[in-house]
């Protein structure tokens, strides 16, 4: 008996002590998106801040913003040229 009442508290203690903070990957899939009209551009929000990538179009439609988020800053464009 003491033996399973002492498992169940390190469950416990194992299961509490697990950290809140998502993985980065998580929050692009749980994100919400917002359409910013005038700038034609779609940001994904997780828990009020950016993440993930944000895309935006001129108005054919081609792709001129394309960006990462991480932590409302932006990590890396995805549109830069590469290094010739």
């Amino acid at each position: 008996m003491k033996r399973v009442l002492a498992s169940i508290v390190i469950l416990f203690c194992l299961v509490s002590c697990g950290t809140s903070e998502r993985a980065v990957v998580h929050q692009g899939w749980e994100a919400r998106y917002r359409y910013d009209e005038g700038n034609r551009r779609l940001h994904p929000y997780y828990d009020h801040r950016r993440v993930g990538k944000s895309i935006g179009r001129d108005e054919r439609g081609k792709v001129d913003y394309k960006v990462w988020w991480r932590n409302q800053i932006i990590n890396e464009n995805l549109l830069k040229q590469p290094p010739r």
